[in-house]
C-alpha cells in the first residue's frame, strides 16, 4: 500500500528524542537484553531472516543509531517492548547483553497503536497483517471505526476497506499476505459483493496473468461492445497490440498502442503519419 503520514507522526507518538533533548516522562536506560520482552500487541507475523540478518551486519558496523522503546512492567520486572522488533531481534543475533532504550510510561492501548502505528510507517506490515492489527486493537479496547480513524489519523473509508480483507476466503487472504495480490487488486476483487467462488477465481486472474487493477475492472465488468470493435479494428489496422481504457462516465480514456523494438515503433509512427495525411480530420477508424 501506498505511503501514508499518519496522525501525529511516529516520531511523537513514540516520543523519540531530538538532539540531545530527552522528551518528558521518558527516560534513555541501558537495559540488559534478556529482560526484554515481545510486544504482545505486535500486528507484524513475518520477520524475513534477510532483514534481520543484514539489519545485524548494519548495527555491527554503525552501532545501534536508534534506541528501542520500551515501558517497564514492575509486576513481571521486565521491559515490555514498545518498539524496534526487528533491532531487538538483530541484537540478539549479535550477541549483546545491553542496549540503549527510551522507556516510555503508556497505557496498553497506546501500546498497542504504537505498535501498529510504527509498522504502517515503516510500510512493515502486509495489508492482512494490517487489517488483523485494526480488528484486534477494535475489538481489544472497544474501539469503533470512527474512533480508530481518529486515533491513527486515518479515514474511516480507509479503515472499512482494509477491514473487509477479512471476509476474504482463507485461500485469498493467503495470497495477499504473500505478496502476490496487491491491495488495489484486491478492492477490486472484492468489488460487486460476488460469492465466495467468484472471489477465488478473480484472485486466480491476478495471480496467473498478473493483471493490473485496470484489467480487473475489464475482466469484471466486461468491454464496452462498441469500443471493442474499435479496439479490434486499430489492432487489425496497425497490426499490434492495442487496448482502449474507455471511461464511460468521463467521456474520455486511454488509447494504448504495444510496439516490441524500435523499429516496430518507427513503423508505427509511419503509419500514423501516412494516415493523418489522408484523413485530412475527416474522420477516424471505423468499428465495423
Amino acid at each position: 500500500m501506498a505511503k501514508r503520514v499518519l496522525g501525529r507522526g511516529l516520531a511523537s507518538l513514540l516520543g523519540e528524542m531530538s538532539g540531545d533533548e530527552v522528551p518528558a516522562g521518558s527516560i534513555t536506560r541501558s537495559i540488559p537484553v534478556e529482560k526484554i520482552v515481545p510486544n504482545p500487541y505486535q500486528p507484524r507475523k513475518t520477520f524475513p531472516e534477510e532483514e534481520i540478518t543484514s539489519l545485524a551486519e548494519s548495527i555491527s558496523r554503525n552501532g545501534l543509531l536508534q534506541p528501542l522503546v520500551v515501558r517497564h512492567n514492575r509486576e513481571k520486572d521486565c521491559f515490555e517492548l514498545i518498539a524496534g522488533e526487528r533491532r531487538l531481534r538483530a541484537i540478539r543475533r549479535l550477541g549483546w547483553d545491553t542496549c540503549p532504550a527510551l522507556v516510555r510510561e503508556v497505557e496498553d492501548r497506546d501500546m498497542a497503536l504504537l505498535a501498529l502505528v510504527e509498522n504502517l510507517q515503516r510500510e512493515e506490515l502486509s495489508p492482512i497483517e494490517e487489517a488483523e492489527g485494526y480488528r484486534a486493537i477494535m475489538d481489544r479496547f472497544g474501539l469503533s471505526q470512527e474512533d480508530l480513524a481518529r486515533l491513527l489519523g486515518l479515514s474511516r473509508s480507509h479503515i472499512a476497506n482494509v477491514l473487509r480483507l477479512l471476509t476474504l476466503p482463507e485461500d485469498v487472504k493467503s495470497r495477499i499476505a504473500e505478496g502476490k495480490i496487491t491491495f488495489s487488486q484486491a478492492r477490486e476483487i472484492m468489488s460487486g459483493a460476488p460469492s465466495p467462488e467468484e472471489i477465488r477465481k478473480r484472485a486466480e486472474l491476478v495471480v496467473e496473468k498478473r493483471v493490473s487493477v485496470r484489467e480487473i475492472k475489464r475482466e469484471i465488468n466486461g468491454p464496452d461492445p462498441f469500443v471493442k470493435r474499435l479496439e479490434e479494428s486499430l489492432q487489425v489496422l496497425l497490426g499490434t497490440k492495442v487496448q482502449l481504457d474507455h471511461n464511460a462516465k468521463k467521456n474520455r480514456g486511454r488509447l494504448i498502442i504495444e510496439y516490441y523494438s524500435l523499429a516496430d515503433l518507427d513503423r508505427l509512427v509511419d503509419m500514423l503519419r501516412e494516415g493523418r495525411r489522408h484523413s485530412n480530420g475527416r474522420g477516424g477508424v471505423s468499428p465495423n
